[in-house]
């Protein structure tokens, strides 16, 4: 995981570019007459949308929805990058439309009378082939309008999710479509790709914040007219998705397949120590014991550091306020550990690579933070220490188990806490 510090902190910035889209077919929205409309308004919006949203039980269902969905999905979305797909069909839009007292024909019918009324019997087949199929993109969209309207920001966290979820198995298909992607081919495009990439610029370091950040964009920028309601600018905000999402993976897919061709992984690179033994480090016992002592000095003597809170949150889908919480817990034990595991991944690095006699920033942060994923499985020494540490803390210092029971949830604030520890440590060797 190849992570420079610039990177990371440049994550507490918009920056943003919106990826435009393909010109022909933008050409096609833009010169594509409609009317002015409001059907969905009256056939959708308010007869079942607002029945539902106004109450908060039935903005927590979309959240319970949505959270599930992420749950059941873990593996997918939490990979580094669009390394497996899964399925978003009758047996999650049956949820949507059992909570709203719709159905995918009637969805259908509506598909086809707006072809009528507001595109006159003309809507551009490359839109229309985008719902018709799938018409549950249009309960999502007015799912969106209505939270849009009525400022229910957790349910427009909502639906950016869902839609994600409901385009992503189609654009993966596209561009995966002899074999799905290996796992090992794809880690090493996702930590190499080229600066200009969204991916390596915004630190979208999993599948599900990837193609969150897709929608997002749309969704930023469709907003003022999605929040006015009128039914054409359901179908653009559509087709505007399907379009940032399509760049995004074709990007993703051009270098992989180059690195597909070449056989390159990252294989070599990480696992040449993950043999059950520790190296021998001779020559830095010393300079190792010296940077621990002091890393922890300064973790006792300073705050918890909000910023780099919000980033190992982000990077995990979390609650920062809880995580923020949770650190508080820890470190607030007197007998945490906390010297200890920063010992075991300092010490671990300085065993990748024997002839430093410093942490290099960039470096630290690609090994430390890619650690994470073999310390469940590994006989080395350091990795089974540093487990034992974060089970001792989530499960004994925090009882996680009393807040969260979703195994997924948890592994997830687990890894937030450890990227924190990381990115301080990195933080603190810096200064």
């Amino acid at each position: 995981m190849q992570i420079n510090l610039n990177l990371y902190q440049s994550f507490l910035h918009d920056s943003d570019e919106f990826v435009e889209a393909n010109n022909e077919m933008d050409a096609t929205v833009k010169a594509k007459p409609y009317n002015e409309t409001f059907y969905l308004r009256d056939n959708l919006q308010i007869p079942h949308l607002d029945k539902v949203l106004s109450k908060r039980s039935g903005r927590n269902a979309v959240i319970e929805f949505t959270n599930n969905f992420k749950d059941t999905h873990i593996k997918e979305l939490g990979a580094p990058g669009p390394i497996y797909t899964f399925l978003f069909g009758s047996k999650e839009t049956s949820i949507l439309y059992g909570l709203f007292n719709v159905s995918k024909d009637v969805m259908l019918r509506f598909l086809e009378d707006i072809v009528q009324i507001t595109y006159n019997g003309k809507l551009a087949q490359p839109i229309y082939g985008l719902v018709d199929t799938v018409p549950h993109k249009i309960l999502i969209t007015g799912m969106l309008v209505n939270a849009l309207q009525n400022n229910y920001t957790d349910i427009v966290d909502c639906c950016e999710y869902i839609m994600a979820f409901a385009e992503y198995p189609m654009v993966y298909k596209h561009f995966w479509k002899k074999h799905n992607a290996k796992e090992d081919v794809m880690e090493y495009t996702m930590e190499h790709l080229p600066s200009k990439f969204k991916s390596k610029t915004k630190n979208l370091k999993t599948l599900s914040s990837l193609i969150k950040y897709d929608i997002n964009l749309i969704t930023t920028r469709w907003a003022p007219k999605l929040k006015i309601g009128m039914d054409h600018s359901y179908f653009d905000y559509i087709y505007r998705c399907r379009t940032q999402m399509k760049n995004s993976l074709k990007n993703i897919a051009d270098q992989y397949y180059n690195n597909y061709e070449k056989n390159a992984t990252q294989h070599e690179r990480i696992d040449q120590t993950d043999d059950g033994n520790i190296s021998a480090i001779e020559g830095q016992t010393a300079i190792v014991g010296s940077m621990v002592d002091n890393t922890y000095s300064r973790f006792l003597s300073g705050e918890l550091n909000k910023k780099i809170i919000a980033i190992s949150s982000e990077l995990t889908g979390v609650d920062k306020d809880n995580v923020y919480r949770f650190l508080n817990q820890i470190f607030n034990v007197r007998n945490n550990r906390l010297h200890d595991i920063i010992e075991n991944i300092i010490l671990s690095y300085f065993t990748q690579y024997k002839s430093e006699t410093t942490i290099v920033s960039e470096k630290f942060l690609n090994y430390a933070l890619a650690l994470y994923r073999r310390i469940s499985t590994s006989n080395n020494v350091s990795y089974s220490e540093i487990r034992k540490i974060l089970d001792y803390w989530m499960f004994d210092i925090i009882d996680i188990k009393s807040y969260y029971n979703n195994e997924g949830t948890i592994t997830y604030y687990t890894r937030a806490i450890y990227n924190y520890i990381v990115f301080m440590i990195n933080h603190y060797i810096k200064v």
